[in-house]
């Protein structure tokens, strides 16, 4: 035999003995592994079976190893271990695992990354249970992009559900429920377990609901899995819940009580926590902290480690001490709270980092516990009467406030954010009684500015950070694909609402509505890329501090002053700023301020034709106490600039009378404009921009005799509203020219909008309100509606001025610490930064005259604010109009909401004939004088 020959034969040996050492290593692993997976898979697991389970895995991962074999077993057994850590609540180990199995199936083939979509959601709810939730956002990201390629993959529902947890967490309920409902659609109705996910699901949803404060829904979602699966665990629990917030206690403790009974651990925690705030809420301090204190045993019993249900428990105890006024007691379990949810944070710090934020397990319960501290210090206060205590309040509300400012920012919906500002607004009014505590204890100005900036921070915060978003988009600098992609996501999404409204098909509604989730879906996950622009971030959630000298130098004209209101439960703060002055007073409330309120309101949005005019008390009234405390001050000042509070965005302040007898209004001793926030206002006035346009856009679609085409949409004819918008001037569209089409075709090419109209106003929910356009023949209502979604969408940061003669246009749903959500808001969220609008529906002919005149004013160039006033005043001097039609309904709805400027530059041609006349009468005088001394 040659040489070569035996070569090949040795090489041949080794090969069959290589092949046979890999064969029965890798049947040796094999054996390991399936072993592992029958105790992995016993129904009724131990903790020695798991022990077991593992070490058998490992051994087969040895093995598997050391002969250098890559198989999906190998891979499982990986995963296999990491799911038994994460039953085990070893969170780090389990995301080890669930690596190394995805290395491994990486590693077998690279393109096939729907193979690990299982273990990245799984790495992300281990993440999210060791409250790191970015990390844990960022692996559902990555499984939803593979979702995004394979629409058919399985456990797409494990990540749905996931991510309806994730935002249920951060307090985020309405994308929490579309997440939820789209688990729902990703089940297969054929599965085993199809019943006991679904209802899973629909309790999640019903949570959210109950979350969003929806309780019917949140019921007869409850009564339909009761239907289904009457035994469902978390089902009596749940209804107990939503009983205690409708404040039928009897009925919560029935059902929290036989919750309580279960062996379920989870259940039976939140069953006894739940029963301590209903006792907390009925005042029974001791029944409330037995409850709670049942809680933390079991919740030591069951778990090792700290956890949002021990900090509810804490809190709970907390609250209990508090209630008998034992605030030392309260104030070492709040700390006790605090620290199972940001065990390095220390409340009597007096910073607080971004950086420490993120490494809170839950922000909400954060908030609420600072908001506890806070509260408990003021009550210390009340009963040592230490300055120190007052300063630790002060400092907590801060730490409070800017949680919520950090969890805002993780919201990506405005219907979230206006949600969770109304969450936070008694802190708003907590902090600022404490710092004017403060301020009247020791008459440092520093806390009345502090109490200001608390007003400011509580305005319009949502508003504020949209038009910052305008602003930062309108300058350049970021990714336009990204930006057009969000504006078609969000036309989308109001299309689709849009026939939403309009379906009477419920089946198609149904449909319509998991379109729309996953639109809104979409568009979050659109917010979340360009969020991670740094620079736009950073300038999006600014929290500038508040400068009331530069305020005062830079809003402010010797001729102005601010006055910004703050209602709370008990006490009315009023804040004054001119050039020269920043005062602060504090009124006790009382039911005659409100009633006052509420009586002038009823007769302006009310009034009937002929009626009389009965509420010159309560105008008095409200005088004295909205007004009068500042008269000294602002008694030779021509503008007032006011930002109004709750209640007090319904009622225009230049009808008020400083004189019951006479009827003299306050119209006629200043301008009145209104403002979101002085901070806002501000911002508007330094972004505005020189080269806008002073062409007038002016339509009047009600404006002709085409009666019956219109009657049989619903509206009538405005007679007086054409020979308004010809007074005015400019591109002028009548009738059937002024169509909504034409509107949305125009309305960024004009520097002035002046529409003529109907509107409807939908207090329930202010995204149906609409502005009217002519309806053409066969037209569906989104044809000639424009609606408040829809004005959201618009790019307006061009437009000079809106003029809304129209009805109601400044009405709609008060939310607290955002103003009214009503169409003028609608305009100055699309970027216009000044609108004249309308706050009840008032008489065609007068709202006519008072617009017209309003466009001949700001022609000479006079302030907007003084343009309306002196279109306000001709109309109630005119001897052409009827003394009857004089009383505040049918001139004071028209309100101007932005900032003073002058629209047009003032005209001086009266200064140049006046100067020719005077110099022709010269000349005449010295001709006759000449003349006369000749004929001497």
């Amino acid at each position: 035999m040659t040489r070569h020959c035996l070569l090949i034969v040795f090489f041949l040996i080794c090969f069959i003995d290589t092949t046979y050492a890999q064969t029965s290593a890798l049947l040796k692993a094999d054996s390991l592994f399936f072993a592992g997976e029958q105790l992995y898979n016993l129904p009724n697991p131990t903790e020695a079976s798991d022990r077991k389970a593992i070490s058998l895995f490992q051994n087969a991962i040895r093995i598997y190893r050391e002969a250098n074999i890559n198989t999906l077993n190998l891979a499982n057994a990986y995963a296999n271990i990491g799911a038994i850590y994460q039953d085990q609540g070893s969170a780090n180990k389990a995301i080890a695992e669930y690596q190394r199995a995805i290395a491994i199936k990486k590693n077998i083939n690279p393109l096939a990354d729907s193979s690990y979509f299982k273990e990245l959601v799984l790495i992300g709810n281990n993440f999210f249970y060791l409250h790191q939730q970015d990390s844990a956002l960022n692996y559902y990201d990555l499984a939803e992009a593979i979702i995004k390629r394979y629409t058919t993959i399985s456990h797409a529902r494990r990540l749905y559900n996931s991510l309806g947890l994730a935002y249920y967490t951060l307090g985020n309920y309405q994308q929490s429920l579309n997440y939820y409902e789209k688990a729902i659609l990703s089940l297969n109705p054929n599965e085993r377990d199809y019943l006991r996910d679904k209802n899973n699901f629909k309790n999640n949803i019903a949570t959210s609901y109950a979350k969003l404060g929806n309780y019917q829904e949140a019921l007869d979602t409850y009564k339909e899995i009761g239907e289904s699966a009457p035994q469902f665990p978390a089902l009596t629990h749940n209804l107990g819940k939503i009983y205690a917030e409708l404040e039928m206690y009897d009925s919560a403790i029935m059902y929290l009580n036989a919750s309580a009974q279960t062996e379920v651990a989870v259940t039976k925690i939140n069953a006894l926590n739940n029963l301590g705030g209903v006792f907390l809420s009925i005042n029974n301090a001791d029944s409330a902290e037995m409850y709670f204190r049942h809680s933390l045993w079991e919740n030591l019993e069951a778990y090792s480690a700290s956890n949002s249900l021990l900090a509810e428990a804490h809190t709970g105890i907390a609250k209990s001490f508090v209630l008998r006024n034992q605030a030392d007691s309260a104030l070492s379990y709040y700390h006790k709270a605090l620290s199972d949810v940001a065990p390095n944070f220390s409340p009597d710090s007096s910073r607080m980092s971004s950086n420490q934020l993120s490494q809170v397990a839950s922000l909400q319960h954060f908030f609420r516990t600072l908001q506890g501290i806070a509260h408990t210090y003021r009550i210390k206060y009340s009963l040592d009467r230490e300055l120190t205590d007052l300063q630790y309040s002060l400092q907590n509300y801060h730490h409070a406030i800017r949680t919520a400012h950090h969890i805002q920012k993780t919201y990506d919906n405005d219907e979230a954010k206006l949600f969770l500002v109304q969450t936070v607004y008694p802190v708003y009014e907590e902090a600022i009684s404490v710092a004017y505590q403060l301020y009247a204890h020791s008459g440092k100005r520093q806390y009345a500015e502090l109490a200001f900036q608390f007003s400011e921070l509580s305005k319009a915060s949502v508003l504020s950070e949209i038009l910052r978003e305008v602003e930062i988009k309108s300058s350049g600098g970021m990714s336009d694909s990204l930006i057009q992609e969000e504006k078609r996501q969000k036309q989308q999404i109001a299309r689709v609402r849009l026939q939403m409204m309009e379906s009477q098909d419920s089946s198609k509604i149904t449909s319509l509505g998991q379109i729309l989730n996953e639109h809104e879906i979409s568009l979050a996950r659109t917010v979340k890329s360009l969020q991670k622009d740094e620079k736009f971030y950073r300038l999006k959630y600014q929290q500038a501090t508040l400068n009331i000298a530069h305020l005062q130098s830079q809003l402010l004209e010797e001729a102005d002053a601010l006055v910004e209101y703050f209602i709370g439960q008990d006490s009315l703060y009023s804040f004054l700023l001119t050039r020269d002055h920043f005062l602060i007073k504090t009124q006790p409330l009382d039911s005659f301020f409100y009633q006052a309120i509420s009586d002038v309101q009823a007769q302006l949005y009310d009034y009937q034709m002929g009626e009389a005019y009965t509420q010159s008390e309560q105008a008095y009234t409200l005088y004295q106490k909205l007004v009068a405390p500042f008269e000294k001050e602002i008694s030779d000042k021509e503008r007032l600039i006011i930002v109004p509070d709750g209640q007090l965005n319904y009622i225009p302040f230049e009808m008020l009378n400083d004189d019951p007898a006479s009827n003299h209004y306050l119209i006629f001793n200043h301008a009145f404009s209104y403002a979101y926030s002085a901070s806002l206002l501000e911002e508007a006035i330094s972004n505005r921009k020189a080269e806008e346009s002073n062409q007038v856009l002016a339509m009047a679609p009600f404006a002709g005799d085409e009666e019956g085409n219109i009657r049989s949409n619903g509206f009538s004819l405005l007679f007086g509203s054409k020979a308004e918008v010809e007074n005015i001037g400019g591109s002028i569209y009548l009738e059937n020219q002024a169509t909504k089409r034409l509107f949305l075709e125009l309305v960024s090419s004009y520097g002035i909008i002046h529409l003529a109209t109907h509107a409807s106003i939908d207090n329930n929910d202010p995204l149906q309100s609409f502005i009217a356009f002519y309806p053409n023949q066969d037209e569906s209502a989104s044809g000639y509606r424009l609606y408040t979604q829809e004005l959201y969408n618009l790019r307006l940061d061009s437009v000079k001025l809106v003029v809304l003669s129209a009805c109601e246009t400044g009405n709609g749903q008060l939310v607290r610490g955002e103003g009214i959500i009503s169409l003028a808001r609608a305009f100055a969220y699309a970027g216009c930064p000044n609108i004249i609008t309308t706050l009840w529906k008032a008489q065609d002919r007068a709202t006519a005259t008072i617009a017209s005149s309003i466009h001949q004013y700001l022609r000479q160039g006079h302030t907007k604010a003084q343009a309306l006033r002196m279109a306000k005043i001709d109309y109630l001097e005119s001897k052409e109009v009827h003394h009857l039609t004089k009383t505040p309904y049918y001139w004071a709805n028209f309100i101007f909401i932005g900032d003073t400027v002058p629209i047009y530059k003032p005209s001086y041609a009266w200064f140049w004939w006046g100067l020719i006349g005077l110099l022709i009468l010269v000349g005449l005088f010295w001709l006759a004088k000449k003349t006369i001394l000749k004929s001497e």
